[in-house]
């Protein structure tokens, strides 16, 4: 699968850390990010990485009721989510805004992945697609990856972006 994710534009550590937190035996993985950053590709492979149903797809999260479902069948095995929104952070607010007991956000071991898409800074002959920063948070709140500033100011460094287009896609 990491070969997979690099081949959609994610470095090799958030790849390594994407398919450690894919292939646990329960828990939940949420996709985060702004329209067109990636949530569907990335699900699309995590799901073809594994048999199913090794691994429960939930759709967009969006109601309370869809929520819960996810978050109970967890309990007991990996899920695949996606959230419309654009950041990870503050999930477990909304989803209590929901009415949600925070036992059975905990109980599902939420891992959240926030994406987005940043223009590579030198487009090559070959047909490269954009760089996916990923920034991964494990359940209990600790990062897998740097934060999402961390790693577009990692890929500014190597010269792989621009600062111009990091500033323009990663939130301060």
């Amino acid at each position: 699968m990491e070969r997979r994710l690099a081949g959609i534009g994610v470095p090799p550590h958030a790849a390594a850390a994407l398919a450690t937190a894919a292939s646990r035996p329960a828990g939940i993985v949420v996709l985060c990010g702004s329209s067109g950053a990636g949530k569907t590709t990335l699900a699309e492979l995590i799901l073809s990485a594994h048999p199913r149903p090794a691994v429960a797809w939930f759709g967009d999260l969006r109601m309370p009721d869809e929520v819960a479902a996810a978050l109970a069948r967890a309990a007991n095995e990996s899920v695949l989510a996606v959230v419309r929104s654009g950041e990870s952070h503050g999930l477990r607010a909304r989803w209590s805004d929901m009415g949600l007991a925070s036992s059975l956000v905990d109980r599902a071991s939420v891992v959240t992945v926030t994406l987005r898409r940043l223009a590579r800074a030198h487009p090559t002959a070959l047909p490269l697609p954009d760089l996916l920063v990923l920034e991964i948070l494990a359940a209990d709140g600790a990062f897998l990856t740097g934060s999402l500033d961390a790693e577009a100011h990692a890929l500014v460094a190597a010269g792989l972006t621009t600062t111009a287009e990091a500033l323009r896609n990663i939130p301060d």
